[in-house]
């Protein structure tokens, strides 16, 4: 019942939120826009030679944006910062960059991830006119990166025992003796902390980074702007477990909680396909939405791992001046981060990315006129 409740406060608060956008939404520079806006949209549009375009966004998941009761969840609040640069290099070719920090509470503790994404735009159509299709490939890196994470909290150690010795439980609540249990009952004997290292498990070397390739094609139809895009990326992750565990561990359940998996590297493929459209409105306002299917192939040992997400991203922009543009939107995540920060899924967080999950943010774009 709390759970509903929070979600129902939620949904209120979300609608507030729309009603003081719609209020905004008035005329606000009487010229017109002269141009659009670049962003992290997946556009077959280029910025215009040595036109730099920077933005800046405060992201956000908290009591007043938990529309999907997140919170509820293994992952809770999320707060962060973004900046995008664009560059117009060439006529036809851009580069554009992205730079996050998140702090995501994640279980007992905080996990803070910087990530990043640096790709050229390349038009592959030279001619353009209202009546033309518009083409454009990108290629670029994208990386993820997290300090090292370390849980002694009970009940995040026996979720990592869990992947490898099922039933099996330690009981982390004495100060002077810890012992295993299977079902609720007690299956060894006390195991003295003394001249051991405290109690911990966790993981080491969290970063990822992805080469990939994206293809995009849309038609100009007067304010309206329709893209479909298909990616196509190669994540490598890297990350290894790390657990005082083995120091516990008595002789007569060494053949069942002694193999604790410690490396953890691998490389995976996504497919990514979606659209993305793009509205001018008469009031100096410009909308963004954008729907993202990833499909994800891993290896045979993680097929239990959640292999797909559904990703729905909503911007409205307002063109206060010419140069000065103020931004708001959200983002939806069917299945959390899945597909989306590589790294953080591994064999102990499998159960992590089943929950729905999304976010707001407020910011502005100003443009530098090349």
């Amino acid at each position: 019942m709390k759970k509903q409740n929070k979600k129902t406060i939620s949904e209120k608060n979300l609608w507030i939120l729309i009603i003081i956008m719609l209020l905004t939404y008035v005329p606000s520079y009487a010229e017109n826009l002269g141009g659009s806006l670049l962003r992290d949209f997946p556009l077959a549009l280029p910025l215009s030679q040595d036109r730099l375009e920077f933005s800046f966004d405060y992201l956000d998941l908290g009591d007043l944006t938990d529309v999907y009761g997140a919170q509820d969840g293994y992952l809770d609040n999320m707060q962060g910062f973004r900046a995008l640069l664009n560059y117009g290099l060439f006529t036809d070719t851009t580069l554009q960059s992205s730079f996050i920090l998140r702090n995501l509470d994640y279980g007992t503790t905080t996990m803070q991830i910087f990530s990043s994404d640096i790709s050229f735009k390349q038009m592959l159509t030279k001619k353009r006119s209202a009546k033309s299709i518009f083409a454009a490939l990108d290629i670029g890196i994208k990386t993820n990166y997290a300090d090292d994470m370390v849980y002694t909290d009970q009940a995040d150690i026996n979720r990592s025992i869990a992947r490898f010795a099922p039933g099996i439980s330690i009981n982390n609540n004495d100060e002077e003796y810890v012992w295993f249990e299977k079902n609720n009952e007690i299956i060894s004997e006390k195991i003295s902390r003394q001249n051991r290292s405290e109690l911990q498990a966790g993981t080491q070397e969290l970063y990822d980074f992805t080469p990939y390739l994206r293809l995009t094609a849309g038609k100009l139809m007067g304010s309206f702007f329709p893209n479909i895009h298909l990616e196509y990326g190669n994540p490598y992750i890297r990350s290894k477990s790390d657990s005082t565990l083995n120091e516990y561990i008595p002789e007569s359940l060494s053949d069942q909680i002694s193999n604790l998996p410690q490396d953890l590297d691998r490389s995976e493929n996504y497919l990514k396909a979606g659209v993305c459209l793009l509205w001018k409105f008469p009031y100096k306002a410009m909308a963004h939405i954008e729907y993202n299917y990833i499909r994800l192939f891993r290896d045979n040992e993680l097929g239990y791992l959640a292999n797909d997400n559904h990703v729905i991203k909503a911007d409205m922009s307002y063109f206060l001046t010419r140069r000065f543009i103020l931004n708001m939107g959200g983002t939806y995540y069917h299945k959390q981060f899945n597909g989306v920060i590589p790294f953080i899924n591994n064999e102990f967080t499998w159960s992590t990315f089943d929950d729905r999950y999304g976010r707001m943010h407020i910011g502005f774009t100003y443009l530098f006129q090349g």
